[in-house]
């Protein structure tokens, strides 16, 4: 049997000869693609890039020194999804570097199969929708069996309490003594490790856990906590690194540029790049100059497979409002957004989108020092605002507690300086009211947060709707998982009309936005991102049901 630094270097090998143009014959020993290629048959494998692949491609890659033969289903951003014909569920996603190659024949004993043919595109296509479909299925029953049949959960109280009391950079004497208090109990230290993991918020359990005695928790948790504070801060220099190269090129080029989310927050409020993770690099530039910045990302060796001139002449979208760029630098890749407006998402937004004032922004920007360079950044006033919108979009729904830590820290950044009046204003303006208003009650009684009074009792809504009471209850429990939004955005959209479109819209987003979302151009648009996309959709279905 191969140990796994001979495995790699089979892999290398293979790769360098697909890639040089070489055909390649493999013998086949698994299972996962029967009926259609069985042990003992040969496949010839030819280059592909990942960008070039149609959805019922068969294709060969490697994964943790292993090969693997399975069908390509779709595309997202920088990971590829498959499925083995004779397997069950889908794949777990991969990077597509990992991709070694498609394959274009099989010989078998009797005959040999030319996959180029016409004929068996159609039904490798034809295949493709049926696994993706039959995949979708699956996983939603899963969910409704975890959702509605799962066990109760165990109660987990001194060690939720300890993350809430460590998800801050300052920390008073009477949360030290608190937390001292804590640490003297009988502490789930594994669970305390899976739940910073999961809200995010490992990186500054360390850096306040190192304040007390090194007796007090256990070495092992220290151990496992240092390391992912050093991989945090290992990233997050190697981002920073870049934007201050991306910057630079931008000022040579006259583009003025603010830093958005994890690049601002790391440098200007949490100080430190080990206490929060990034993990991509967003910018915001002015619609006006993307022919200027696709121009500059390009000279930086960044590519994209998204149309910048898409963009220049069309209104703002009530959907995606970026580019999506990125850059091999070694083995690593460089992820960078490129936004012309604060909200960015594939579930319609236009209740809200469409009332920011962007010129009214840019106005009101601030100056500031990052990674060795010069930049923008949003007025505090402004950034509460974002980064309540960011927290709340139906991707994230507040399901780190990270999310609100950021919000709280801000608040403390700027204390003394921080325009309440504006935040209300503007709130109100946007369209966003409700959006601040509950993150700022939870940062308040979550994270113990002063708030202004006057703030929150003129930010609360008058009459919440049933679908608005619903999404604090849920909140309120703690009970946080990504798709939760939604029944937020439902009480924005005011009568049943309202609603019946942004149920469609949701559905079933334009072209233009599932091509972006999906990395691919209109063109080569299939059903199967928008199967995807249901799934996504009615993913959070089954808890809402259970806790309904």
């Amino acid at each position: 049997m191969l140990n796994s630094t001979t495995k790699e270097a089979v892999a290398h090998l293979l790769r360098e000869e697909i890639t040089s143009g070489k055909e390649v014959s493999l013998k086949v020993a698994q299972e996962s693609m029967r009926p259609l290629i069985n042990p003992g048959d040969r496949v010839v494998v030819e280059g592909c890039r990942a960008e070039n692949l149609i959805p019922g491609d068969i294709i060969l890659y490697e994964k943790e020194g292993t090969l693997y033969t399975h069908r390509f289903l779709y595309r997202r951003e920088l990971f590829l999804l498959t499925k083995g014909d004779n397997a069950l569920f889908l794949d777990t996603p991969f990077p597509k570097e990992q991709l070694l190659g498609k394959i274009i024949t099989i010989k078998k004993k009797s005959r040999t199969i030319n996959l180029r043919k016409r004929s068996w595109r159609i039904i490798n296509s034809v295949l493709a929708i049926l696994f993706l479909t039959e995949g979708l299925m699956f996983g939603i029953a899963r969910r409704l069996k975890r959702g509605l049949f799962g066990h109760k959960k165990i109660r987990n109280d001194l060690e939720d309490r300890l993350i809430l009391l460590c998800a801050r950079t300052r920390i008073d004497s009477e949360t030290k003594d608190e937390i001292k208090k804590l640490l003297g109990k009988k502490l789930n230290w594994d669970y305390l490790l899976k739940r910073a993991e999961r809200e995010g918020l490992s990186g500054l359990l360390y850096y306040n856990l190192k304040r007390f005695n090194e007796r007090i928790v256990p070495p092992s948790v220290m151990e496992t906590l240092e390391e992912r504070y050093f991989n945090i801060t290992s990233r997050n220099l190697f981002f920073l690194k870049e934007v201050g190269r991306v910057l630079k090129a931008f000022k040579e080029a006259g583009i003025p540029a603010m830093v958005l989310k994890g690049t601002f927050l790391i440098e200007e409020i949490y100080k430190n790049p080990g206490l929060r993770s990034m993990s991509d690099i967003d910018l915001l530039v002015k619609r006006k100059n993307l022919l200027q910045v696709h121009e500059g990302l390009k000279g930086l060796g960044y590519t994209t497979t998204d149309n910048y001139l898409d963009y220049i002449e069309k209104p703002i979208s009530g959907y995606l409002n970026s580019l999506f760029y990125y850059r091999k630098e070694n083995e690593a890749s460089i992820p960078l957004h490129i936004h012309w407006h604060l909200v960015n998402s594939s579930v319609p937004n236009y209740m809200f989108s469409s009332r920011i004032d962007m010129g009214g922004i840019w106005q009101e920007t601030e100056k500031i020092k990052i990674a060795d360079g010069e930049a923008l950044s949003l007025a505090p006033h402004h950034l509460v605002i974002y980064l309540s919108e960011h927290a709340l979009r139906m991707k994230h729904s507040l399901d780190r507690l990270i999310l609100l830590c950021d919000i709280s820290e801000v608040i403390e950044e700027y204390r003394n300086g921080l325009n309440w009046e504006r935040v209300i204003e503007d709130s109100f303006r946007f369209n966003l009211d409700r959006m601040v208003y509950y993150n700022l009650y939870l940062v308040r009684k979550f994270l113990g947060r002063e708030i202004p009074s006057y703030v929150l009792k003129r930010l609360r809504p008058e009459r919440p709707g049933y679908f608005e009471r619903k999404f604090v209850s849920f909140i309120s429990k703690n009970r946080r998982f990504p798709g939760l939004s939604y029944l937020l955005y439902l009480s924005l959209n005011r009568g049943l009309f309202a609603k019946g479109r942004f149920v469609f819209r949701t559905f079933f987003p334009p072209r233009q936005v599932m091509a972006q979302r999906n990395n691919i151009s209109r063109k080569n648009l299939t059903p199967l991102p928008y199967l995807r996309h249901l799934r996504e959709v009615l993913g959070p279905l089954p808890k809402l049901i259970r806790y309904l």
